[in-house]
């Protein structure tokens, strides 16, 4: 009975999708004229176009699919794009994060940036992914939901010993940590589990009294989105639903900027400590209780965060006017030291993005790190032209690896479930390409290993 009900809402989501489809045909057309009107050109017309394509796109893929790669380019246009035409709209007066070059100077890198590293994403795109999906889906239902569990626990554990560890394995247990939202992916979709929503919550709520404890939002933020794609395809939600949860989301990213510095602060002069879910809520109470909390600071604040733009922006006034660009230095840097351990390399570079950031803006860190993102070392390396070119082979490499992987899928149906922890340095916009394609290796080793480790040593049928 209720396999029947699932395919009658399977069913009406296709004809939907399919008639959406079809109007998206008016929709776009209609939206850059009207971008046209609110925006300062025709380029950023373009980009707030793209932008919003995307998060249609993303919206209806949640039907049937994971789209870990439209989220990549979604998020990545929401700061390369959105943010800055905020910012040259009127919120750019840090006296620091601010735009650096006129717009269309700007926009003539990041509008064709974003769009050629989104057609390197659909390059490789597997023809097969539905199907490989549902029946992996299909396969992981009798999973032991004990194994599930074993998951979660390895997460948790990994969660309180992370900080303890030497350096050497901290990247290793920053994997293991993750462990436990992939032990949340088997409990949902496996018909032997009960009491999902309650390990759902559990998992989440350490998550986010995590994220609390350290005033760092950014992984909560990120497994919120990672989370959210895998319930919206389990539950098949409606249209009008997936449209509320974004809108919710976006208020929830909202009030995190509002109160996010100033108890930062406090969390991390140690004035809080144990009391910062009532610190939390206190902050917020105060901002809501001044009325308007859309008011111009807010915004400004809000845009500043979301806006990545300005670093890159910062990086082409400043290459090769004061430095010179650096020819491939970083690109070919970060491969070799991804593909060569430590061991071998003693002075490999380390992860954190202060080097190329300094380097390439003239700009000092203190006691926080910042990525130029990879269009902005894009430009670094290679200049405008470069950059381009630079952003589709990135694309296109992202989108071989995601469609190798759901290939593998079929023979190793539980890598549909490995993707958020995969992916997950690579659908951050703001992160330089040596930390991006170093993870992505290391965790492309880190779960083959583990899936052939659970297979031989232990039966698990994943």
């Amino acid at each position: 009975m209720q396999s029947n009900r699932s395919n009658k809402r399977l069913n009406i989501s296709y004809r939907d999708i399919t008639d959406i489809k079809k109007d998206r045909r008016y929709l776009i057309p209609v939206f850059f004229i009207l971008s046209l009107f609110i925006t300062h050109g025709w380029l950023s017309a373009v980009g707030l176009t793209l932008f919003v394509f995307l998060l249609f796109r993303f919206i209806v893929e949640l039907e049937y699919r994971f789209p870990i790669d439209t989220v990549i380019v979604l998020i990545a246009s929401l700061q390369w794009i959105v943010g800055p035409i905020l910012a040259y709209s009127g919120y750019n007066t840090h006296y620091k994060y601010h735009m650096y070059v006129d717009e269309d100077t700007y926009m003539h890198l990041a509008v064709p940036g974003c769009l050629l590293f989104w057609l390197g994403l659909t390059l490789f795109k597997n023809k097969q992914e539905q199907a490989i999906i549902r029946s992996s889906i299909r396969s992981l239902k009798d999973f032991p939901v004990k194994y599930a569990y074993v998951l979660i626990g390895i997460g948790i554990v990994a969660s309180f010993v992370e900080d303890r560890v030497p350096m050497s394995l901290y990247f290793f247990f920053f994997l293991l940590e993750v462990f436990k939202y992939v032990g949340f992916l088997f409990v949902l979709f496996s018909d032997q589990a009960k009491r999902k929503w309650w390990i759902l919550g559990g998992v989440y709520a350490i998550t986010a009294l995590s994220a609390l404890r350290m005033a760092m939002f950014h992984d909560l933020i990120l497994w919120t989105l990672f989370l959210g794609i895998y319930l919206a395809y389990y539950l098949k939600i409606s249209m009008k639903t997936k449209v509320l949860l974004l809108v919710g989301g976006f208020f929830m990213i909202f009030i995190i900027q509002l109160v996010k510095m100033q108890f930062r602060s406090e969390v991390w002069s140690g004035s809080v400590k144990g009391n910062e879910i009532s610190a939390y809520r206190e902050l917020v109470s105060e901002q809501m209780s001044k009325g308007d909390i859309f008011r111009y600071s807010v915004v400004e604040t809000f845009v500043f965060r979301i806006n990545q733009g300005w670093i890159i922006s910062r990086i082409m006034d400043y290459v090769p006017s004061q430095v010179p660009y650096a020819d491939g230095e970083t690109v070919i840097v970060a491969i070799r030291d991804a593909l060569v351990p430590r061991l071998l390399n003693p002075d490999k570079k380390k992860a954190g993005g202060q080097e190329n950031y300094t380097r390439f803006t003239g700009f000092e860190l203190q006691g926080t790190s910042m990525g130029i993102s990879i269009l902005g070392e894009g430009y670094a390396n290679y200049g405008v032209t470069g950059a381009l070119l630079f952003m589709f082979a990135v694309g296109a490499f992202f989108s071989l690896v995601l469609s190798q992987t759901i290939n593998y899928a079929r023979k190793y149906p539980s890598l549909i479930l490995w993707l958020p922890l995969m992916f997950l340095q690579v659908v951050k916009a703001e992160t330089e390409f040596y930390v991006v394609f170093n993870y992505l290796i290391k965790s492309l080793i880190m779960v083959a290993l583990f899936i052939w480790y659970a297979r031989k040593r232990l039966n698990w049928t994943i």
